[in-house]
């Protein structure tokens, strides 16, 4: 894999990281398994505080020690 994209959401909201459905522990320990080292990207789609989603999608994977870049 060269791309992994992260989305989570809840009862058809799209929400940062940590706050829906998705099953990020498990994915992140997966990807930890295979030596996974490129990109991840975070999309948030019409959250209401675009700039607070994205702090707390950065703090969310900053706690698994993923190195982020904010662009």
């Amino acid at each position: 894999m060269k791309y992994i994209h992260f989305k989570d959401y809840e009862n058809g909201e799209f929400l940062p990281l940590g706050e829906g459905h998705q099953m990020f522990n498990e994915m992140i320990h997966l990807l930890n398994e295979f030596h996974y080292s490129d990109w991840i990207t975070v999309e948030l789609d019409s959250y209401e505080k675009p700039k607070r989603g994205a702090e707390i999608s950065h703090s969310f994977l900053s706690n698994f020690g993923i190195p982020v870049i904010a662009e």
